[in-house]
């Protein structure tokens, strides 16, 4: 079976709600904790962590069972958007490429929205993805692309730079 765009779009905007409606939930159990809870526990905590608050004895259980709906189609929506990535014609060559994962592929060729070749160089690429000036807030640019970039970043860095060329980069540069 051949990659689809169309498919690997539907995969990750499914992807990407199911992780909106899964950090909104936290966010209200969060909420409800913090009021419900005497001032004494929160000591010293400006936030309780995500396993902190499903691991909280007070917490109802129908509430845990609702993330772990959630949690469920966030995870079969990423395995589908996985699957679908690994049939892009690119994929061999970015599996390659340490702290590059299907995940973060698919969210950026999915912001992208069209086939790279469509670009005349990486500069306009980098450009459609809003990184590439001073003044880039100020022209048109994809905020989605610009948070997979950064996404990918991120992962980039956090790669041990004996085993990463992006992370020496990083570390040279810095």
């Amino acid at each position: 079976m051949p990659f689809s765009m169309e498919n690997l779009q539907a995969y990750v905007n499914t992807f990407l709600s199911a992780q909106d409606m899964r950090k909104a939930q936290m966010n209200r159990m969060r909420g409800w904790l913090r009021d419900t809870l005497p001032k004494e526990e929160w000591k010293g905590k400006n936030r309780l962590k995500d396993r902190e608050i499903l691991k909280h004895p007070k917490l109802p259980n129908n509430q845990r069972e609702f993330i772990g709906i959630i949690r469920g189609m966030e995870e079969s929506a990423e395995q589908y958007m996985r699957e679908e990535m690994e049939l892009h014609p690119m994929w061999p060559w970015l599996s390659d490429i340490r702290g590059m994962g299907a995940t973060l592929a698919a969210l950026l060729f999915s912001a992208i929205g069209r086939p790279l070749d469509n670009f005349p160089s990486v500069l306009h690429i980098w450009s459609f993805c809003g990184l590439d000036g001073p003044h880039w807030r100020e022209r048109g640019y994809n905020r989605d692309a610009l948070r997979s970039v950064w996404l990918i970043s991120d992962a980039f860095v956090r790669q041990p730079a004996e085993e990463s060329v992006y992370r020496r980069i990083y570390v040279a540069r810095k």
